[in-house]
């Protein structure tokens, strides 16, 4: 099956020069795919002898102590806590002592992940020189959404995100 990449919103690269206090970076090192990301997370955390608690809903931070509430009472003490309850934190309204649900923007976001062999055998001039820049983070701005374009997984994966 053959796949052919149309662009879904009409975007012009932007060629304005930024002060350098704005300019967009390259540094890959901050570039890390989710799934990467909790991997490295977790694994560091059990090597050295930690506990990771899935599906314990957090009701109290205690920021003197370093401790957590669950909903079923159970407190934990520990030198760092993580937070990742997502879009609806519990967390975030305790760091912040009021609650802070999610606001609707309008906004819809696309994800796609692609392959370096795929974007390799579109055989294209532009995309074949985007994957072989050591530096290549490319973002596209239009006046219904802009693109972001980056690698991860040591420029194995590449990441395309679309927003509207």
């Amino acid at each position: 099956m053959s796949t052919t990449l149309v662009p879904l919103f009409l975007f012009i690269e932007e060629a304005v020069s930024r002060p350098a206090s704005l300019a967009l970076t390259a540094d890959l090192s901050s570039v890390i795919y989710r799934a990467d990301y909790h991997k490295v997370l977790s694994d560091k955390v059990l090597a050295r002898g930690g506990t990771i608690r899935l599906d314990s809903p957090v009701v109290r931070i205690n920021f003197e102590s370093n401790s957590v509430v669950l909903s079923n009472g159970t407190e934990y003490t520990a030198d760092v806590i993580v937070g990742a309850d997502g879009l609806r934190s519990q967390t975030r309204d305790c760091i912040l002592g009021y609650h802070k649900g999610p606001v609707e923007t309008g906004d819809m976001a696309y994800r796609i992940t692609i392959p370096r062999e795929r974007m390799t055998s579109l055989n294209s001039p532009y995309w074949s020189s985007a994957i072989n820049d050591p530096g290549c983070f490319r973002e596209w701005t239009g006046p219904l959404g802009h693109a972001v374009f980056s690698p991860v997984r040591n420029r194995t994966i590449w990441i395309l995100v679309l927003v509207r």
